[in-house]
């Protein structure tokens, strides 16, 4: 009887962390998408990757990767491999901003059932 109690204990929890990695993975595409349209988000992401200050090449980097020119074919190859760059630092980002709202939302729902079992 107890292997089977620990057997489904560990199904239960099993399902938890599949559908807490789900739920991680689809709010990091959500905020993937909103931080790429965000000119702030997108330098935010790459001063935090780079542990750099405002007013740097990062800042600069970032107005170049988001202001696109008629110049040359050059500065479209250029802003095209600074993006497939930038991509997995965002995604990072993102998916680090999703996790910590996850967590927060799960520490909430911990508090509220132990608010409720308080006043019961």
């Amino acid at each position: 009887m107890a292997d089977w109690n620990i057997s489904r204990h560990d199904s239960e929890a099993d399902r938890a962390d599949t559908e807490r990695a789900e739920w991680i993975a689809e709010r990091t595409a959500e905020l993937e998408v909103e931080y790429a349209a965000d000119v702030k988000k997108v330098e935010e992401a790459m001063a935090d990757f780079f542990l750099a200050d405002e007013g740097s090449l990062v800042t600069n980097l970032t107005a170049f990767f988001l202001s696109p020119s008629e110049s040359r074919t050059a500065f479209w190859q250029l802003q095209w491999q600074i993006k497939q760059q930038i991509a997995p630092i965002l995604r990072e980002y993102a998916e680090d901003a999703a996790t910590e709202q996850r967590n927060r939302m799960e520490i909430a729902a911990d508090v509220e059932k132990f608010e409720q079992r308080s006043a019961a």
